[in-house]
């Protein structure tokens, strides 16, 4: 994959960049061939964007000073330094996810004098884990095992596979599809109010 990522695609990402400038000034003559999203022709990016028909826009007249703020722009998340911190993985979700679990189980506004490194650990287990899995392996540590095939067995299953469900029903392409026709909508409301 590292072989494959420095050799075509940042070699191929200049072409792309420029398409990409050249389809927001109004000419897709490099679309086909080098954009991502616009093919070019009559379903060209301007026409088949539903963002810029709620706003009512055809068409954006660009001069050279907003081709080159686009192209800054685009170059943060597509440059040649962008690409290699991707490439790293070195984006802040993972970062924020975590923290946004850590400020639930440890707020910043309450002292836990004697327990704040084993909530954290509890977290961080809950985090790699899932909330059942985690579960079981906290009992099983304190040797309080559940007894398999129970009651609680059963609702502990559960609750691992509603985590495993969570995690995978953003992913789905009927949500992905949903979201951005609701995001559509909220645009086409506000602008017509």
């Amino acid at each position: 994959m590292s072989t494959y990522f420095t050799t075509v695609i940042t070699r191929r990402m200049p072409d792309i960049i420029q398409a990409t400038l050249d389809c927001y000034s109004g000419s897709c003559r490099n679309c086909r061939r080098h954009a991502i999203v616009c093919r070019g022709g009559r379903k060209n990016w301007c026409n088949t964007s539903q963002h810029l028909k709620a706003c009512g826009l055809t068409r954006l007249n660009m001069t050279d000073s907003d081709r080159a703020t686009l192209q800054g722009l685009i170059e943060m998340r597509l440059g040649n330094a962008a690409l290699q911190m991707t490439r790293r993985r070195l984006t802040t979700n993972p970062n924020e996810s975590a923290n946004r679990a850590f400020s639930a189980s440890v707020p910043k506004n309450v002292k836990f004098s004697r327990n704040a490194l084993g909530r954290v650990c509890s977290v961080i287990d809950r985090l790699n884990y899932g909330a059942g899995d985690s579960m079981l392996r906290k009992l099983e540590n304190v040797q309080c095992p559940i007894t398999k095939g129970g009651r609680v067995a059963h609702a502990v299953k559960r609750i691992q596979q509603d985590v495993v469900y969570q995690r995978q029903y953003a992913r789905r392409p009927s949500v992905r599809l949903h979201r951005r026709a609701t995001k559509s909508k909220r645009m086409r409301d506000y602008i017509s109010a």
